[in-house]
């Protein structure tokens, strides 16, 4: 629940005078892109995912024509660090 209570204050912040009546396809990428120019590319899909929960409903419920989410395009940042190798030793195989 608080990844959503995050998403949303996200949303305020890259648009705070923003209406879902003006929520369009060209509106919520260039909401993507902006957040994406700070944000690691698996941390941006998070966002989307969250943000395209809570419009789903809105679509659903009539409040809203069109999906707005509908075949956007995630960008971001590469990960700035790498990932640690796993692997087992051979004393963990036998386990």
């Amino acid at each position: 629940l608080a990844k959503y209570y995050n998403a949303a204050k996200q949303l305020r912040d890259l648009c705070p005078k923003l209406f879902i009546s003006d929520f369009d396809r060209r509106e919520y990428q260039r909401i993507i892109n902006v957040y994406a120019e700070t944000h690691e590319k698996q941390t941006v899909k998070d966002f989307h995912h969250h943000v395209k929960a809570c419009i789903k409903d809105l679509f659903h419920d009539g409040l809203i024509d069109k999906d707005p989410t509908y075949r956007v395009v995630i960008k971001g940042a590469e990960p700035t660090r790498a990932k640690k190798r796993k692997f087992l030793q051979k004393e963990e195989l036998s386990k």
